[in-house]
């Protein structure tokens, strides 16, 4: 694996394995007999190919996640530099905080070998690769790891990706390569990870907003009815948004809207009381405080009915479903009606600022509530910016239990005409 430049002992990519069999994490060091097995099984291609497709956005980065810790990619996948402070970014997890120019600069102290280079220094229009003698010189030894690492990670990408995914990866081809005086080319390991990576992750506010609407529109019959898969992955969502700096109101509403679709009728009863509670209970909790025990609550009694082989499509929802359902619907439409100041405590009708701390929520004051005669802005959980947010949550949260009755008002009837004709046959 020894590469000599024409010059004669210089070497600009491998070199003498003696001075770093030990460097390497997991000696993965071509220049040694051991190292070379290593390296060939951290290069070689996994079994199964990847394709680079945002609907196996999760996949991709698990499959690299495990390559990352296997074969030691650490600080060129991890350390990222960002900004003059000396911020860093890891391209698998944070992979829309990091620009091309940021893995650039990292590939740049990877193959340049220009003295005093510093973070801020502008790149070249050229990626040309210094020439170094790591075996000369110990102070060159550190940047030859790098070259290693890189090129490692370069060639296990290259072999993961299925072939459409790869020739659209090169078309970038020009963003990771870097030229040795000789003419070799040589291609950034970290460039390639993150051009990967940018094209499963779309923008930051792409990616909240698509993050919310899916939210927002989970259903228990796209998980096929299957009550912990629901609920992981809108907790997940839920996260993720936050993790990306959004905010999202209105989670335990759209929790208890996904749960609404389920089609057995016990689940259902549960829900719709738990809901009923929730609805009419004055003791004050945060939306996130309140999400995680409805989940928690969820979960244990989906487990029961599972546990009991109860889990299974409901032929007739029984009378109490209808009636609880009923009864939302029409305490929803009542309020509509009565005074609309119902349970709605002073001190939220009257501006004191933007937003108040109290009883251990953030409150902001929204100018779009109001109600002719008793109040002009309201302070709610939600910001005033997120208002129509609110308000289609909301249209949609009523639609649901709307239609819930009307699908199953007929089964009931169904059931209460079978009852009817049972008892006449006895007779």
């Amino acid at each position: 694996m020894l590469q000599k430049s024409k010059r004669g002992s210089q070497v600009t990519f491998f070199g003498n394995g003696k001075f770093c069999s030990k460097s390497l994490p997991l000696r993965v060091n071509p220049g040694t007999p051991d190292g070379l097995k290593l390296y060939n099984k951290a290069t070689a291609a996994p079994d199964l190919k990847i394709s680079i497709e945002q609907s196996k956005a999760t996949d991709i980065k698990c499959a690299f996640e495990s390559d990352a810790n296997d074969f030691g990619w650490g600080p060129a996948v991890g350390a990222v530099q960002v900004d003059n402070a000396r911020t860093t970014r890891n391209i698998l997890s944070q992979a829309r905080e990091i620009t091309l120019e940021h893995v650039q600069k990292l590939a740049r102290y990877t193959w340049d070998a220009l003295a005093g280079l510093v973070w801020s220094t502008a790149l070249l229009v050229t990626f040309t690769v210094g020439v170094i003698d790591p075996a000369a010189h110990a102070a060159q030894r550190p940047q030859f790891l790098r070259r290693t690492r890189s090129v490692m990670i370069a060639k296990r990408i290259a072999a993961s990706l299925d072939k459409d995914s790869l020739t659209s990866l090169m078309f970038d081809k020009q963003n990771f390569s870097w030229t040795e005086p000789n003419g070799t080319v040589h291609y950034d390991g970290s460039t390639m990870l993150w051009l990967t990576m940018s094209k499963i992750n779309p923008s930051i506010r792409v990616g909240i907003s698509t993050l919310k609407t899916s939210l927002v529109n989970s259903t228990l019959p796209s998980f096929k009815h299957d009550v912990a898969k629901l609920l992981d992955l809108i907790q997940e969502q839920y996260t993720r948004i936050y993790a990306d700096g959004g905010v999202h109101t209105d989670y335990t509403h759209n929790l208890y809207n996904a749960l609404e679709s389920a089609n057995n009728g016990e689940f259902l009863a549960f829900v719709c009381t738990e809901k009923d509670k929730w609805e009419t209970s004055t003791v004050t909790a945060t939306d996130r405080k309140t999400s995680s025990a409805l989940r928690i609550k969820v979960l244990q009694k989906y487990n029961n009915i599972l546990l009991a082989h109860r889990w299974k499509k409901t032929e007739y929802p029984s009378v109490k479903i209808i009636s609880v359902l009923t009864a939302l619907v029409t305490s929803t439409s009542t309020t509509k009606k009565s005074n609309p100041k119902l349970r709605i405590p002073e001190w939220r009708t009257e501006k004191k600022g933007s937003k108040v701390d109290r009883d251990g929520k953030t409150w902001w004051w929204c100018p779009h509530h109001k109600a002719e005669g008793l109040f002009d802005g309201l302070y709610v959980t939600h910001k005033p910016e997120d208002y129509d947010e609110w308000k289609q949550n909301k249209k949609n949260f009523k639609k649901n239990k709307i239609l819930l009755i009307r699908r199953l008002q007929p089964l009931h009837l169904i059931q209460t005409s079978s009852n009817s004709h049972n008892q006449r046959n006895k007779h």
